[in-house]
């Protein structure tokens, strides 16, 4: 650092050619418009340049070298899930939105989003805002928001992009991708965008292979992934108006395997055969409708209607294995048809005065979700059929909320107060089945220097139980305990940051944030256990089944700190860089106190996260999935059309989960610990004329072995060749 602004410092008068890399303007830390330096949390921008010199679509790439943040299958084949972890939280605590939607899978267990689905496609920034944010955006944002702003209104006349890429990231794979966005402004304020992205990957053979038997035969397959997008948005907007109605459709098919490792079922057709990790093909359909109003009466008063609806179908085929070299087939087969939906509607209104800004709003979000399963086999036993079928129960939720916030500068007490600022926030939230939760916000700052300041945050989160969570009817025939539990509270968060930003001039800028999370209620998948038998004895005698079912609960408490640094700066007119570091820990607490047995009949609890029974205080260190960080970005222009870019990213010693049938009856979860490991990429593009580029990315140059996930492949050296053209 001292030798960047030793840099900095001697060629402070040099003029810079460089792209800047913080944007003007943010929306979702505030809900208005304004200064990312000026915005009192920590906040990022990244802008479609930004995204172009990083050379990936993808959306969990991009969010995997931001600060505060890790998503676990960033590294793998490409579409094995990708799940986001912010600040140590759990991967259903933080909100990503499109243009101020939300999008989740309410069909999925706990809601949570597989990133895979949204490449990053026909939008002009990806906002970034750290820290529980459920004042301003209600349920899932414990751990931050994340808001994808498609593009508006450009210059009068006609406008084009086009960007053709293809490579390779391992032996046998391939990728192709096409990306093209079109506009049209009219000089009235009219505008009409329209964009199509698509992905065609060969991939790799997504599991690890550790079977030595010659004799055993093996049923392996690579994993693919084909998706396709397709967007249009049509907008007016002038100095009073920005109205606009967009509408999406995400295709996906994926080649999936659902474990690690390879497979192998000894009671099957053929003991020695080897399966691919239970592979399974998997179709994702995604509809996407946004729609925003706004206007401003004055420069002191506006309104903004705006919400959107989001339809998600997903089908899962486990089609029957070849288990022979005669082709022979385990005549097993089972399919899943998931579908889920959410809808939310936000009417707000602006009052900007002098050294106050005041925000009110009321919003409406309902969430449906229902799935059907099927499972057959045909063995030497006879034929065995189950099917689930959950359509005729409207599993559905609503979520009604009221939202005051105030942004109070210091000259309302004296003109000498002004480097003093405020903003205190209060939300209003009646869920239709556990009914209210408040959530609040307190972030003083104080601007220390011209460009520079300190800031404090106190404020609450929660996140409402999945529509699964609360009303999945299976049930063990040994009891009549639900898998949903309809006595779950949502989840509740208390996070602390004390932040300091810092803008020394146009090319050097740092930040530090230090940041503490306590989650309570979480929300746990627990097994249930005869009450009457003591936990030494359970499962002993195999003439007695003590097993009652399972179910959830909310049963423990997630810690969660950490430190987070940035550092961005211009060195000359030719070099450029910015890094980050991200130290993060945590422990998950347990008090049977804490634990709400109104749906347990006085069954013993076992935790399925760690195999414990919680008789008593437990304590668990550690988080997984949730690694330190550390990346670094270093551009080289040693021409004003050509520029070479080197990339390392850092991630430390993590634990991953797996199955470990040694604890309890059943077994539950265990963790093993993964090395750490760094990656380095390199970067090149050519500016070869005012409207055709053409760019180079070699990934993961040394070609390292890594894992990112037990069991599953990571990538090797990838080389990748993009030509865009503009107009």
């Amino acid at each position: 650092m001292l030798f960047i602004i030793y840099a900095f410092h001697t060629q402070a008068q040099q003029q810079d050619t460089l792209r800047k890399v913080i944007p003007e303007v943010m929306v979702t830390a505030t809900r208005i418009p304004e200064d990312p330096e000026k915005v009192s949390r920590s906040v990022t921008v990244i802008d479609a340049g930004k995204v172009q010199q990083l050379q990936s679509n993808d959306l969990g790439q991009l969010l995997s070298v931001q600060q505060g943040m890790s998503v676990t299958g960033a590294g793998q084949n490409p579409g094995l899930t990708q799940t986001l972890f912010t600040r140590g939280t759990n991967s259903n605590h933080t909100l990503v939105m499109v243009d101020g939607v939300r999008i989740t899978d309410p069909s999925t267990v706990n809601d949570a989003l597989d990133l895979v689905e949204i490449p990053f496609s026909g939008f002009d920034q990806l906002e970034i805002v750290r820290g529980s944010h459920s004042t301003l955006y209600g349920s899932s944002c414990i751990g931050g928001a994340i808001n994808m702003v498609s593009g508006g209104k450009q210059s009068p006349g006609f406008h084009a992009l086009a960007d053709f890429r293809g490579g390779t990231f391992g032996a046998g794979t391939l990728q192709l991708e096409q990306n093209i966005q079109l506009n049209y402004s009219w000089k009235g304020g009219l505008y009409a965008n329209l964009n199509f992205f698509n992905t065609n990957v060969n991939g790799l053979d997504a599991t690890v292979d550790t079977v030595t038997n010659p004799a055993a035969f093996k049923s392996y397959d690579r994993d693919d992934l084909n998706l396709l997008k397709g967007s249009v948005k049509v907008g007016f907007e002038n100095t009073r108006w920005n109205v606009f109605v967009s509408y999406g459709i995400t295709d996906q098919h994926t080649d999936y395997d659902k474990a690690g490792w390879k497979y192998r079922n000894p009671y099957g057709a053929n003991p020695l055969a080897w399966y691919d990790g239970d592979s399974t093909k998997i179709k994702a359909l995604r509809n996407l409708i946004t729609y925003n109003v706004q206007h401003s009466f004055s420069s002191q008063f506006s309104m903004a209607l705006s919400g959107g609806y989001t339809s998600l179908n997903r089908v899962a085929v486990d089609d029957s294995s070849i288990i022979d070299h005669m082709g022979d087939y385990d005549h097993t087969f089972s399919d899943a048809d998931y579908s889920g939906s959410n809808m939310n509607h936000d009417l707000q209104a602006t009052w900007r005065l002098r050294g106050a800004t005041l925000i009110a709003g009321a919003g409406l979000l309902s969430e449906t979700m229902t799935f059907q399963t099927s499972f057959y086999t045909n063995t030497g036993y006879g034929v065995y059929e189950a099917y689930t079928n959950l359509d005729s129960l409207n599993l559905h939720s609503n979520i009604y909320d009221a939202y005051v916030q105030a942004d109070l500068n210091g000259k309302l007490l004296g003109e000498k107060l002004d480097r003093l600022n405020l903003i205190g926030g209060l939300r209003y939230n009646y869920h239709d089945k556990f009914g209210t939760s408040i959530n609040y916000e307190i972030n003083p700052s104080l601007q220390v220097t011209q460009h520079g300041i300190i800031y404090f945050s106190l404020s609450s989160g929660f996140n409402a139980p999945s529509l699964y969570q609360l009303y999945s009817p299976e049930t063990y025939y040994t009891s009549s305990i639900t898998r949903g539990n309809p006595f779950l509270k949502p989840e509740i968060s208390r996070a602390l940051e004390l932040g300091y930003k810092q803008k020394l001039s146009d090319h050097l800028r740092f930040e530090v944030a230090v940041y503490q999370n306590t989650v309570k209620d979480e929300i746990e998948y627990v097994y249930l256990w005869d009450g009457t038998v003591p936990i030494d004895s359970l499962g002993s005698d195999f003439l007695r089944d003590d097993f009652r079912g399972d179910t959830y609960l909310n049963a423990g408490t997630l810690h969660s700190r950490g430190i987070e640094l940035s550092l961005s700066a211009v060195i000359s007119k030719k070099i450029a860089m910015s890094a980050n570091v991200n130290l993060v820990d945590g422990k998950l607490s347990y008090n049977p106190d804490d634990i709400d047995t109104a749906h347990t009949a006085g069954n013993h609890i076992q935790l399925y996260s760690n195999g414990a029974f919680p008789t008593q205080e437990i304590e668990t260190t550690g988080l997984t999935r949730r690694p330190s960080t550390a990346n670094l970005f270093i551009n080289y222009a040693p021409l004003e059309q050509f520029n070479v870019g080197f990339v390392a990213r850092f991630i430390g010693n993590h634990s991953d989960i797996f199955y470990d049938s040694d604890l309890g009856p059943y077994g539950a979860l265990n963790t093993v610990e993964l090395d750490s490991y760094v990656l380095f990429d390199l970067l090149a593009s050519w500016q070869i004329n005012q409207h055709v580029a053409v760019r180079f990315k070699a990934e993961n140059i040394l070609n390292t072995h890594y894992v990112d996930l037990s069991g599953f492949t990571s990538r090797g050296r990838g080389f990748y060749f993009t030509v865009s053209a503009n107009l």
